[in-house]
């Protein structure tokens, strides 16, 4: 059996020793560059993705114009129908009453024809309003897609050139 008493020790004998730590590294530039190449590739993607998302919506609003116009067209030649059964009517209801086509009755007519060429004219006007609200609003998205894409790019080489400058520091001072 083994006993206390049995070690020889002796504290005036113990010498320290040296102890190999690893060697630290330069991986910190490394680090650096993959994160900042990281953040470059993540802001040009977003500028590119906006970009991409705004073209959409500019075509759907494109789209939504045409379809104003088109809309605008439908309705006035539905109020283009209704206005010419009315002076149909109108006619009709002279002629059937045994009235000469002048004076009052011509008059009355002739009322309803300018006023129903207003009307026309009026909802053509609303209709190209429509559709030049969703032109601009095209152009705009375009406009603000280029901006976007434009923002991405200069925000990827902005990380780049700053991450290429404290990945040397880091190499040049350790």
């Amino acid at each position: 059996m083994f006993e206390l008493q049995d070690i020889n020790f002796d504290p005036n004998t113990i010498y320290p020793t040296a102890i190999n730590y690893p060697q630290p590294s330069n991986v910190g530039p490394g680090i650096t560059a993959l994160g900042g190449g990281f953040a470059a590739a993540s802001q040009f993607i977003a500028g590119q993705q906006s970009k991409d998302l705004l073209r959409t919506n500019a075509a759907i609003a494109r789209m939504q114009a045409t379809g104003e116009i088109q809309a605008g067209a439908e309705q006035a030649e539905m109020y283009r129908q209704h206005l010419a059964q009315r002076i149909g009517q109108q006619t009709a209801a002279v002629g059937g009453s045994g009235l000469s086509m002048s004076g009052s009755p011509l008059r009355s007519l002739e009322t309803t024809a300018a006023i129903g060429a207003q009307d026309l004219q009026r909802i053509q006007t609303n209709a190209a309003r429509k559709a030049w609200g969703f032109q601009t609003s095209a152009v705009g998205d375009e406009v603000r897609g280029r901006m976007a894409a434009n923002a991405g790019t200069a925000g990827a080489i902005g990380s780049l050139i700053t991450t290429g400058a404290r990945a040397y520091a880091d190499w040049s001072f350790s």
